[in-house]
């Protein structure tokens, strides 16, 4: 539903602008605007007049966020002022984000002196903004929906329309850096075919679209073992099932750069190298109603292999034997 645009314009979103309309992203527009501007004392989109300032809301362009703002508070930020309303988090997704858990976590141990004045030194705000380099650093997932009649996003959890089809979804942001691990849990998919994986950040789904489809983009990990992607039907991890934890993770900082796949931690002996520069995860549902959820997507400090009996190393963009 929309509403009609109002609020100061410095801090009003582009599609109030671009479309004289309002909605509930558009407040986290508005609040990624303030945040950026109360920890680097600059508003992002500063013009030298406020046509100006406003031209940039409408293009989307805003200021370098500096390098000090880093890890999930910069993606997360980021993300705020995406200039599709629909690629926005969600509150809930703010809401589960490891920042939000450390502040609560701080408040909650702060409870006891509630009524007195609690000191707020330059530290304790660095704890807080810029993460520590050796801790996990969570990611909010942002489903890339492309019609309204594919299915919709609760939370991190993607719920599949109420009629069967094919169903591939990205999901943003992308990986391009780093080492990533995203694990999904599929559930009520009635016996048919589920599948994740990585596809090549170019790699665009329409709505009813297989991941096959583009194949020579994709590598797709399926329920029933199968490990595809030029290739199909000759190689095979292990089969895994709904409520089953599936995971993948890309390291970018190898040489060559690879991904290894997991069932409920398990690291599986079929894994690729040579994968693109620039990646998205995604995953597929047929069956009306079926759903999976992101129930990890963090960078991680570093990648270490459980050295499987008959690993096996397989070519990104060569076929298989």
């Amino acid at each position: 539903s929309y509403i009609p645009p109002a609020g100061t314009k410095n801090y009003a979103p582009p599609e109030s602008y671009n479309a004289n309309k309002m909605m509930k992203s558009s407040d986290i527009f508005a609040v990624g605007d303030i945040l950026i501007e109360l920890i680097t004392c600059v508003h992002p989109f500063e013009g030298k007049t406020q046509e100006e300032t406003i031209a940039n809301i409408k293009a989307g362009k805003y200021k370098e966020i500096p390098a000090y703002v880093h890890g999930e508070l910069r993606e997360m930020l980021i993300s705020m002022l995406n200039l599709d309303a629909s690629r926005r988090p969600t509150v809930d997704i703010l809401l589960q984000s490891d920042i939000m858990e450390l502040v609560k976590s701080s408040n909650a141990n702060s409870s006891s002196s509630r009524n007195q004045p609690i000191p707020v030194d330059k530290a304790t705000q660095e704890a807080i903004i810029v993460r520590r380099e050796t801790q996990i650093v969570q990611i909010s997932p942002i489903f890339i929906i492309k019609k309204e009649s594919q299915g919709k996003q609760q939370g991190n959890k993607f719920i599949h329309s109420d009629k069967n089809d094919w169903c591939t979804i990205a999901i943003d942001p992308v990986v391009s850096e780093g080492i990533v691990r995203f694990e999904v849990v599929f559930k009520n998919s009635g016996g048919f075919l589920i599948s994740f994986g990585i596809a090549d950040a170019s790699c665009s789904f329409a709505a009813g679209s297989h991941p096959a489809d583009d194949g020579k983009k994709t590598v797709r990990y399926y329920n029933n073992g199968d490990l595809d992607h030029i290739t199909e039907y000759k190689t095979n991890n292990g089969r895994y099932q709904d409520g089953q934890r599936i995971s993948a993770i890309v390291d970018m900082t190898s040489n060559p750069r690879k991904v290894a796949f997991y069932v409920d931690d398990i690291e599986q002996p079929n894994f690729m190298i040579g994968i693109p520069s620039k990646i998205r995860f995604w995953a597929y549902t047929y069956y009306q109603s079926s759903s999976f959820t992101v129930t990890k997507f963090e960078r991680l400090v570093q990648f270490t292999s459980q050295e499987v009996f008959g690993s096996k190393a397989l070519y990104w963009g060569k076929s298989w034997k």
